[in-house]
């Protein structure tokens, strides 16, 4: 995966970016250029305090596979990222260039006022968004191995590429790791949090 930056003059409410994010899931249903999992977000128009320190300009980052920036290691099986930095930033570039044209063809409305581009290195955010991930039943904090918790966003759905997905897994493990239960925690107003104050008192 790869964030695609990418600055836009105008602001968001000239523009008509919406606060909410966009998610584009692969659907073999649907023509090819649908089948690739695409997200767009902008944060300047879910900041209240984006038009007074930034008056006029905009921004939206695209996220997107890179495959164009990986090759598969034949020893390991494994796909890593380019080592040579002449073939990484060619793909980068081309990556950039599909990040703008695919936030041209979802949002018409910012053709013509891109003014700036930025493509960050490959990074690998979790599981990927499939049906497959959401109909595994062993996607849980507990596993079969005593011990051994998951956590992390990828427990959370969605949440995939934020913060918030990654605290909230790591509460979900915490709290298996102790043995909470959803009883413990709404019946009997228990958690990991008070138990935590009372240890410190």
């Amino acid at each position: 995966m790869v964030h695609v930056f990418v600055g836009l003059r105008g602001s968001a409410a000239d523009l008509g970016l919406p606060a909410a994010d966009f998610w584009q899931l692969p659907n073999p249903d649907l023509e090819p250029e649908s089948q690739e999992h695409v997200h767009i977000a902008f944060p300047c128009a879910s900041d209240p305090a984006w038009p007074r320190r930034f008056p006029g300009r905009s921004v939206a980052v695209v996220t997107l596979p890179a495959p164009d920036a990986a090759r598969r290691n034949e020893e390991t099986g494994l796909y890593e990222v380019l080592r040579d930095e002449g073939l990484l930033e060619r793909a980068l570039g081309r990556l950039g260039d599909r990040g703008l044209a695919l936030l041209r063809r979802h949002f018409p409305e910012v053709q013509g006022q891109d003014e700036f581009l930025k493509v960050s290195r490959p990074f690998r955010p979790g599981l990927s968004h499939t049906t497959a991930r959401y109909q595994c039943d062993d996607l849980r904090a507990y596993t079969c191995i005593p011990g051994l918790f998951l956590g992390g966003a990828d427990l959370v759905g969605g949440g995939n590429l934020s913060l918030e997905g990654a605290v909230q897994g790591g509460w979900l493990a915490a709290h298996a790791a102790t043995g909470h239960t959803f009883s413990d925690l709404f019946l009997r107003r228990r958690s990991l949090p008070e138990d935590l104050r009372a240890v410190q008192q």
